[in-house]
Parts: structure tokens; sequence; C-alpha cells
């Protein structure tokens, strides 16, 4: 008794210690597409540029070249102005239950960087399908 009490109780902590990355991913929540958009431009807003775009890469497939150039956009933006100092979600506009579009705007020094974000619910999760990122502050009074 006290050996399968032992084992079991071994078995728990073995359990506790794997990485986030081996558990089952959870599905997000009705809010999910916020929640996600919000990671990214926390992430970013705090330093951590690599995580940030992580994140926005994690749910959805895209070309190498779109990814490359998005990060260089970002990083030509850093070299000229400094980190980003703040975020702003100026549009959230619902298509039915299954899409959302939410724009936010990062605050540079001089210039903000929009990003338009298009999300899917496929009825199990929520895709990032499409995506733009501008300079061109005139993009954010476009619907």
């Amino acid at each position: 008794m006290r050996t399968a009490i032992s084992a079991l109780l071994c078995l728990a902590f073995f359990l506790a210690a794997l990485p986030a990355q081996a558990q089952a991913p959870k599905t997000w929540t009705p809010d999910g597409p916020q929640v996600h958009a919000e990671s990214v431009m926390t992430s970013l807003v705090s330093g951590n540029a690599q995580e940030g775009f992580n994140t926005l890469f994690s749910r959805g497939r895209y070309a190498k070249n779109t990814l490359e150039k998005i990060q260089f956009d970002y990083f030509q933006m850093v070299k000229q102005q400094g980190p980003p100092t703040s975020y702003e979600k100026i549009l959230e506009h619902k298509a039915g239950s299954a899409i959302v579009r939410m724009k936010y705007i990062l605050l540079f020094k001089a210039q903000p960087m929009i990003f338009d974000l298009y999300y899917y619910n496929t009825g199990k999760e929520w895709m990032l399908k499409s995506f733009t990122l501008s300079r061109d502050i005139k993009k954010v009074f476009e619907r």
C-alpha cells in the first residue's frame, strides 16, 4: 500500500513539473481575440518584442517573408524612435459571432504604428486569419 501511494505521489509531482508546452492547449474564451491582441501589445510595450511577435504569429500560418518584413519594420521604428511607450485599442468591430476585427495603435515617440487584426472563430478556437501593420497615420481613420 505504501508503495502504491509513493508511486502516485511521484507521478503527481512529475506531472506538475512538466513544462506548459507539454500540457494540452486551452481553447480561447469568447473574449479570446482581445486577450491575444492585448498580450501582443503588452509584450511589445514592455520590451519583449520577440515574445510579442511569437504570440502574434501563434494563431495562424503566414509566409516567412511576411513575418520577416513585419519584424523588420517594427525594429526600424524602434531604431528610429526608441521603444514604444504605450498602446490603445481604437476599434473593435464584430461581424456576427464568428469574425472580429480589432485595431490598435502602438505609440512611439513621434509616430504610431497601426495593428489591424482580423480573427475568425472556427468553432473550436479563435484564429488570427489576417492582419496588417502600418505607419500610415491615415489608416487610423479607415473603417
